[in-house]
């Protein structure tokens, strides 16, 4: 393809060469006219995969699931003014999940900048807070000297993005009128500065020295939060949680299933109340941030004499307010070194309750489960009895995505198959919105089925993800309808207030068959276990239209039955009406 097919403004060229060689080869892009250039230019670039979707905050979640489902940086194009600002949610929940996304956003000169021209903002440094790094370019250079400063600067933010930890960088480039001229002379391939980073190895003395105190010590308890799938991770910490002294908490979200990880966090730590006995003496936690409040609240509790963060961010965060040793590396390469520097070790010097740490854990996982079961037994139609329905169908090659707040807290009350595409949430900020967008770019890379399990509210929220043509045959969508922001029923202080139902639950009527025909999609409903059991493998089965299972609860026996089972896992009394 001749350059004559590109644009004249010599940035698009520029940033069109970088992201190439750069491997940055998935595009989302939204309609606009300032950032034309940017627009005509990647579409007739064969090297480029192209997405265009209208709605920029969708977009941006899509761009967020292609990156976590392909592993790859992903970028993004909008026009100027408040178009870059409906981003926001999506590069936030990049910066927190270490997403590498890259935002290009089309701007006006800054001599035009509030001179009431339109579709016009302060746009420079607008989403600094939450990305790795930022340049403000204009598109067109007048001399040699702003040419290299422009290949320096995208060079550097892209760098930003690609390096570890990865994250999310913002572009913002200016462009003059005309904006649709063609190229006449410009070619070559951009410089590149390619990365060449040390393979960060810790010393010898730093590995003999973790290797000591981990075995020294009487109570080690490991702590994942959210992680993507990694067979070495998981083959590592099966081998570590050997010992007698190590028990692992692993969320849902960590991806990581052993046979003695407890998974079920909440119904466990429910059962373990607040003995001390229990309590870690050296904490190692890895992964981001945890579901699990209970948890927090346990290990702040706890006070462990050591704490080690695995964690590539600097600073790293201090959770449990008792960080000792900042370990920054990645935890794979970390979990497998470590467990293979353990091999044929024995924990030193354990006293009596080092000795049995694990296998107390074990009983109370037990004891947990079936306490569990029994409750389950014959509970009640609910959010709590949907979830135990649903997750005995989903299939072993789906890849599971839970949106916030209930729907991924109701997955950790469950032991659940480990999925071929993982377990997702938008857990780096927690918002409600996005869920759908990102479920349907995780599907256009992820050949097995993508299933999404998303309240009612949260569906509404993120409703234009439903009309975006890319919407395949293996996307699963089941919504709660469960009348609202269910969440603010159970935990508490909000259900004691008279603004309960206007302030927080925010109940609405959510016309799920009226969308889900509008749009194409197939529809299903069940409002009993029964109907449920009956529609799930016919939801499931194979096909060439997207399809979306409406699941009607109780509104106000969702919270009622959830505070009924922890009741009675906990102890304190066995419920009346389940």
């Amino acid at each position: 393809m001749m350059d004559s097919d590109y644009s004249d403004k010599k940035g698009v060229s520029v940033l069109m060469d970088l992201f190439e060689m750069k491997g940055i080869r998935k595009l989302v892009m939204s309609p606009g006219s300032r950032n034309a250039p940017l627009l005509f230019s990647f579409s007739r670039n064969p090297a480029f995969e192209k997405y265009v979707i209208a709605d920029e905050r969708s977009a941006g979640f899509f761009a967020l699931g292609l990156a976590l489902a392909s592993g790859e940086a992903v970028g993004l194009v909008c026009t100027s003014g408040t178009a870059m600002l409906n981003y926001a949610p999506a590069v936030a929940e990049a910066f927190y999940r270490g997403i590498p996304l890259v935002a290009v956003t089309a701007d006006r000169p800054a001599e035009w900048i509030d001179q009431d021209e339109g579709q016009t903002i302060r746009q420079e440094g607008a989403m600094a807070g939450f990305v790795k790094s930022y340049c403000s370019l204009r598109a067109e250079f007048d001399t040699s000297a702003s040419a290299w400063y422009a290949n320096r600067r995208l060079n550097e933010v892209l760098n930003h993005a690609l390096m570890p930890r990865r994250g999310p960088v913002h572009i913002n480039m200016s462009f003059c009128e005309p904006l649709y001229g063609i190229s006449s002379g410009y070619s070559g391939k951009e410089r590149t500065i390619t990365l060449v980073r040390e393979r960060q190895e810790l010393p010898e003395e730093v590995w003999d020295m973790l290797v000591r105190r981990f075995l020294e010590a009487p109570r080690v308890m490991i702590v994942a939060g959210f992680y993507p799938p990694d067979k070495d991770v998981s083959v590592a910490l099966r081998d570590i949680c050997k010992f007698p002294h190590t028990v692992l908490f692993a969320e849902s979200l960590s991806n990581i299933r052993t046979d003695t990880g407890i998974c079920t966090v909440d119904r466990v730590l429910a059962v373990a109340g607040e003995d001390e006995s229990l309590y870690p003496e050296l904490l190692i936690s890895f992964g981001g941030s945890l579901i699990s409040r209970m948890l927090k609240t346990f290990l702040r509790r706890a006070k462990p004499a050591e704490h080690w963060g695995i964690d590539e961010r600097f600073p790293a965060p201090d959770t449990f307010c008792a960080l000792t040793h900042h370990i920054c590396t990645g935890a794979s390469g970390f979990w497998k070194e470590f467990a293979g520097r353990l091999k044929d070790k024995a924990p030193e010097s354990l006293s009596p309750e080092g000795v049995s740490y694990a296998g107390s854990w074990q009983k109370i996982k037990r004891k947990a489960y079936l306490l569990h079961r029994t409750f389950m037994a014959d509970a009640g139609w609910s959010d709590l009895k949907a979830f135990e329905v649903i997750l005995r169908h989903i299939p072993h090659d789906a890849a599971l995505h839970a949106a916030n707040s209930t729907p991924v807290r109701y997955l950790q009350l469950f032991e659940h198959a480990h999925y071929a595409g993982g377990e997702w949430s938008n857990r780096g900020t927690n918002g409600i919105e996005g869920a759908t967008s990102t479920a349907m770019g995780f599907s256009e890379v992820y050949s097995g089925t993508t299933l999404l399990i998303t309240g009612d509210l949260s569906f509404m929220y993120d409703s234009n993800a439903l009309w975006m043509p890319y919407v395949n045959g293996r996307i699963r969508v089941i919504v709660m309808r469960n009348g609202g922001g269910g969440i603010f029923r159970f935990i508490p202080g909000p259900d004691s207030l008279k603004e309960l139902e206007t302030c927080f639950e925010t109940p609405l009527e959510v016309p799920v068959r009226e969308m889900a025909g509008a749009y194409g999609w197939r529809y299903m409903k069940a409002a009993s276990a029964e109907e449920l059991e009956t529609v799930l493998p016919s939801f499931f089965a194979s096909g060439d239209r997207a399809v979306l299972l409406e699941v009607e609860t109780p509104r106000f026996e969702n919270a009622p039955v959830l505070k009924s089972y922890f009741t009675y896992i906990s102890g304190e009394s066995y419920p009346v009406n389940r």
